[in-house]
């Protein structure tokens, strides 16, 4: 419970005063006067009253809270923005650079399998100017142009699916 003083100011109006701020809150307030004897008389009407911001620094306050939790979505959203900018650069870059090191991968394979094409068809030449092939030797020819024919479809297949995934 709280006590208040009661006082007459110059006008002759009574006045409540309280030497301390009141909290936030409701509060109830009636007067009864005290004799000197100690005697209370009758209490007054009750009133309520709520002490709080006043209007204008309600609104401020919910206008603060608002911009707040606006302000932090935003920054939210565009640091959203900028990691996914910053990811899909990052993977860009990285697919041109495996593109390019596809390509000079698919460029020195090709060039190593044509000198080994080339040295392969000159040894079958020179076998098939040699008088009096054996069918063993014979055989031998067959299988080194077949596994030539193998392994470059196997290669140039290779080298397509890696770049199809590149795409």
């Amino acid at each position: 419970m709280v006590v208040f003083r009661l006082v007459e100011d110059l006008a002759g109006k009574f006045v409540l005063s309280y030497d301390k701020a009141l909290a936030k809150g409701d509060y109830v307030v009636w007067a009864q006067a005290e004799n000197e004897k100690g005697a209370l008389s009758e209490p007054t009407k009750k009133y309520s009253l709520e002490v709080g911001l006043p209007a204008f620094l309600k609104f401020g306050k919910i206008v603060l809270d608002y911009l707040t939790t606006m302000i932090t979505l935003i920054i939210l959203i565009v640091g959203a923005i900028v990691v996914i900018f910053y990811t899909w650069y990052r993977v860009s870059m990285w697919k041109k650079r495996v593109s390019k090191e596809t390509k000079e991968v698919s460029q020195s394979v090709s060039g190593a399998f044509r000198a080994l094409r080339d040295e392969v068809e000159e040894q079958i030449a020179m076998l098939d100017k040699k008088p009096g092939l054996t069918k063993g030797e014979k055989e031998i020819r067959d299988k080194l142009q077949e596994a030539l024919d193998i392994s470059e479809k196997f290669i140039v297949k290779e080298i397509k699916d890696v770049e199809k995934e590149l795409e």
